[in-house]
């Protein structure tokens, strides 16, 4: 370590018993002092810590990481977020079951590896882990799941019963997201989902939304309507979907469209995504996308709106539109994903 990072970590490990909070960027020297001090032989403990973030912009070097056997360095920890997770063991995680309320880790393979010979975490481990934030594996990487359904079972054994959870990298395998999708109807105390790289057609987010009664917040790429059912067109699809579906989802209230990875949008076929759905769904009320393009996709929605087909329900679709001035970015939800 250079003098200042020395005297950063210095000024930390003397803190150790008092600091509340902790977010830096690290180096593989910085993470063993984290733990270790500056005494040989000893091991610090941050018996006050409550949210900890450890950050590092270089590839930690799996045979250089440190571990530390039988201690707990962080007993009382509620929020971790670590990127990438810097030790050989599972020392992060020793005696915080009970306390951790926030999970966010990307998933390289030594991580994982790790996580699973550690057993960190079982069906009962972690009672209070309610955000579960999963960011895929970097692209220089080897992908450490062999199937798609590989990934989500392992992603959905942390933490069972969390009602938030981000889960990244469903489109790697397209044909295969589908059924990936189906493995959420188990979990549904789950109320708000981040599907951050996938792209859903209408029949796919109304399956998900049945299967998770508490779901009140969806985020993906940008939507697509999808293989119409047999002898249903696109004129009397609305019809259709207030005889099928509706009421459905009372909980759902946003879908939110970041377009962020695609390309050649349809903001017109996502505006109709968004206007059937809201036919289904009573208390579906915010539809929204990046903040550069709300307001050229506001206009086609209200385009939309006035069509024939969903005139009749126009007072009600309108609350979809979001006005200036109605702040949904600084929502609880934005903040928790």
């Amino acid at each position: 370590m250079d003098g200042y990072c020395t005297d950063v970590m210095s000024l930390i490990t003397r803190n150790a018993l008092t600091l509340q909070h902790l977010d830096i960027n690290v180096s593989n020297a910085d993470t063993t002092g984290l733990v270790r001090g500056s005494c040989s032989g000893g091991y610090l403990k941050y018996p006050q810590m409550h949210t900890l973030k450890l950050f590092s912009n270089y590839d930690l070097v799996p045979s250089q990481k440190a571990v530390f056997r039988n201690i707990v360095p962080f007993p009382r920890l509620a929020r971790m977020s670590v990127s990438p997770y810097p030790y050989a063991d599972d020392v992060l995680f020793r005696g915080n079951a009970g306390t951790l309320e926030y999970l966010e880790v990307v998933l390289v393979p030594e991580t994982v590896s790790m996580l699973k010979k550690c057993r960190v975490f079982t069906p009962t481990s972690h009672p209070n882990l309610q955000c579960v934030k999963m960011h895929g594996t970097p692209a220089r990487m080897p992908n450490p799941f062999a199937t798609v359904a590989e990934y989500m079972q392992f992603v959905l054994t942390i933490a069972p019963g969390a009602s938030v959870r981000l889960i990244p990298d469903l489109t790697k395998c397209p044909e295969c997201h589908t059924p990936a999708l189906s493995m959420l109807k188990d979990h549904g105390r789950i109320q708000i989902l981040s599907l951050s790289d996938t792209c859903l057609s209408l029949w796919e987010a109304i399956s998900l939304i049945k299967s998770l009664p508490l779901l009140s917040d969806l985020f993906t790429l940008p939507s697509t309507i999808g293989e119409l059912p047999q002898g249903v067109s696109m004129a009397i699809l609305p019809e259709y979907i207030r005889r099928t579906f509706a009421p459905m989802g009372k909980r759902f209230r946003c879908w939110h469209v970041n377009p962020e990875k695609s390309t050649d949008i349809n903001y017109a076929d996502v505006a109709t995504c968004m206007l059937l759905l809201a036919l289904a769904c009573p208390n579906f009320d915010y539809a929204t996308v990046d903040y550069y393009n709300r307001k050229k996709f506001m206009r086609i929605l209200e385009e939309k709106i006035a069509e024939p087909e969903f005139s009749q329900d126009a007072p009600r679709l309108r609350r979809l539109l979001v006005e200036e001035g109605k702040d949904w970015w600084a929502s609880d939800s934005i903040a928790l994903l």
